[in-house]
């Protein structure tokens, strides 16, 4: 049994995630600017902003996992909220890498999440891996300096693997919510450019980071299922409530004026390759949309 410390624990992906490792036999406790207790889980607290944890967290610690962050969808992206973004993320990890340098405890596995918006603003038809280049505006450039924080934690000796995570599909929280809301009505929306969106299932993520718990090579995957578009979502997502269907055909100068520079994450979306993570070993369980949608309907 591993006992794995978590960051951003509260989180969509930090719940769901720590909800299978408890089912798995592990124990888990989180850092959170508010402690306390979820679940049974022990919470501790940390500040990254003032530079402050809670050793006490960090004891008899196994493996470490790093969701924390800032959510890019939160606000409009001003300049201030850019600046916490990106602060938010090197903030936390370069903390927990001293804190864990300090403490000398042997870490058997850090897993740190980035995203596919590393490879930026992309409207091709090529389909992206791990090796495709660096985009050049906001988004891209904080995921190279987040990653970059990571290659720390290697340097140190620490086993690490980066996940560059697309659109997590979860009933409990995200995009999906927002759009069964809107399915309710027999609603489809749609962008004018048909943007790709690379996603993935929330089961799917959580069962990536089992699959990498004891892996001690340092590596970085993709972790999306399949490249789709807006209105393939919708499509499927309104094919599973049946009734009356109205598509709404949202125009892009509209969406960039309603969200300014964020409109990006709508508008500009890279094809993602997923092979890696497929010849490492991992098996999608969701790797169809129409599976996905199907299971967040009907589970």
């Amino acid at each position: 049994m591993a006992k794995i410390l978590i960051t951003g624990g509260s989180g969509l992906i930090g719940r769901a995630l720590s909800a299978k490792l408890l089912i798995n036999g592990h124990q888990v406790v989180w850092l959170s600017r508010t402690p306390g207790k979820w679940k049974g889980i022990d919470i501790f607290k940390w500040d990254p902003k003032k530079s402050f944890i809670d050793t006490d967290s960090l004891s008899d610690i196994t493996h470490v996992i790093n969701l924390a962050g800032t959510s890019i969808a939160a606000k409009r992206w001003t300049r201030s909220f850019k600046s916490e973004i990106l602060e938010s993320r090197i903030n936390a990890a370069e903390l927990l890498l001293d804190e864990i340098v300090k403490s000398g405890i042997k870490v058997e596995k850090f897993i740190g999440i980035s995203a596919v918006g590393i490879y930026g603003i992309n409207n091709s038809k090529l389909v992206l891996n791990e090796e495709a280049p660096v985009g050049d505006d906001f988004l891209a450039q904080t995921c190279l300096k987040w990653e970059k924080v990571y290659q720390k934690y290697m340097a140190a000796g620490i086993p690490t693997s980066i996940l560059r995570v697309g659109v997590v599909l979860d009933k409990n929280g995200g995009i999906f919510p927002q759009l069964q809301k809107s399915g309710k009505f027999g609603l489809g929306i749609y962008f004018e450019n048909g943007q790709s969106l690379s996603w993935i299932h929330v089961d799917d993520l959580c069962e990536m980071f089992l699959f990498l718990l004891n892996d001690k090579t340092n590596s970085i995957f993709n972790a999306t299922a399949e490249n789709v578009t807006y209105a393939e979502l919708t499509n499927n997502l309104l094919a599973g409530k049946g009734g009356l269907q109205v598509k709404i055909n949202v125009p892009k100068f509209l969406i960039k004026i309603l969200l300014g520079e964020k409109s990006n994450l709508l508008l500009q979306g890279p094809k993602i390759d997923n092979r890696k993570i497929k010849n490492y070993g991992f098996k999608f369980k969701y790797e169809s949309l129409y599976a996905a949608i199907n299971q967040l309907l009907n589970n």
